[in-house]
């Protein structure tokens, strides 16, 4: 269930220790064709969107009221030439209260940092 299929919400839970919802996406390939990775991942992000924003997230009773974070596995590293892309979209996301977090592996002891200064 990778980035590239849009139709698949890959993870969805709650963090207990951080009292939210984290709706989870994984991205298993290598970053060799970045244009066509970042249209997947927008695909990808709208789709979580939709099943916020139709609701569908409120039939789950334990989602109801919690912060909502996006985040990103990344079985490779990211080029740097994405990270302001990975910045624009947490800009987008936050403007909807969401936020946006990108890993390197399996779990969160490896954030990336993308941000630009």
């Amino acid at each position: 269930m990778p980035v590239s299929d849009p139709n698949v919400i890959d993870a969805i839970g709650t963090n207990i220790n951080r009292g939210c919802v984290c709706m989870r996406m994984y991205e298993e390939r290598d970053w060799y064709d970045c244009s066509e990775m970042i249209a997947d991942l927008h695909n990808k992000i709208n789709q979580y969107l939709a099943f916020i924003f139709s609701d569908q997230i409120s039939e789950y009773k334990e989602y109801i009221g919690k912060p909502i974070v996006f985040m990103l596995y990344c079985q490779y590293i990211p080029p740097r030439e994405i990270y302001p892309t990975l910045q624009d979209l947490e800009v987008q996301l936050r403007m909807h209260n969401i936020d946006f977090e990108v890993y390197i592996g399996p779990d969160e002891e490896q954030p990336l940092n993308w941000h630009v200064e």
